[in-house]
């Protein structure tokens, strides 16, 4: 005789409603390609009614300066409208001039590195932060948003080096709020864009399930023309 087991914790048809919902979003996202993804999350995401600020900044700061003049596009054509204009309405302060730079300066994308460049930013960073009063925000927002990420990732390596510490660790003791994050979002794309996508999905999938359609959407790294496969096993930083 056959029997039936039914599960101790049954959900809800409006949990089982709400899950649905949001992977209908996933693969609505999932029909466009990179840029498209791009400017729907983005335009979304500084809209008055849906403002969430640091989902702007996780497309805008972990994309190469191509993806972002490719996207910069798809979000014209699709909207009527520039995403820097966006961001300055939406936005402010310091994280608002970083942004913007960001989305606007070139920068290159290829390996070179030049060290007294990286060694010159390194000592430029530390006495915009650790060493005075305050910090010189300015100086953070010209070289993270006017070097390449080889060239920041030297600066990175050329701090811990001179100063005896991360400047990951830099950031988070002279900076705060959205700044913050998006200074460590630029700085760890630098270092290791596979390792910030896994670790990005990984925390937004376990602090809500709401979050996933537009993270995994967004988390595709097409650096080269070669897409990055992310695990979801994340090491703690050890910043």
């Amino acid at each position: 005789m056959s029997t039936v087991t039914i599960p101790p914790n049954l959900t809800s048809p409006r949990d089982d409603a709400v899950q649905l919902h949001h992977a209908f979003e996933a693969i609505l996202l999932w029909m466009h390609d990179l840029p498209g993804r791009d400017a729907i999350i983005v335009k979304q995401a500084l809209s008055s009614d849906t403002l969430n600020l640091e989902a702007a900044t996780k497309v805008i700061c972990s994309r190469t300066p191509y993806q972002i003049y490719t996207f910069k596009q798809h979000y014209f054509g699709k909207f009527g409208s520039y995403l820097e204009h966006d961001i300055e309405h939406r936005a402010s302060g310091d994280h608002k001039k970083l942004l913007l730079a960001y989305a606007s300066i070139p920068r290159s994308e290829g390996l070179e590195v030049n060290p007294e460049m990286a060694a010159a930013d390194a000592n430029a960073l530390y006495k915009a932060g650790e060493k005075r009063f305050g910090t010189d925000e300015k100086t953070f927002i010209q070289i993270f948003s006017e070097r390449s990420n080889a060239q920041l990732a030297a600066a990175a390596a050329a701090y811990r080096q001179a100063h005896g510490r991360s400047l990951a660790k830099a950031i988070k003791k002279e900076t705060s709020g959205l700044f913050e994050f998006a200074l460590l979002s630029i700085l760890r794309c630098s270092q290791n864009p596979a390792k910030y996508f896994a670790k990005r999905i990984f925390l937004d999938s376990s602090l809500s399930p709401t979050k996933m359609p537009q993270t995994v959407a967004a988390q595709v790294d097409e650096r080269s023309g070669n897409k990055r496969h992310c695990t979801y096993k994340v090491n703690r930083d050890k910043d």
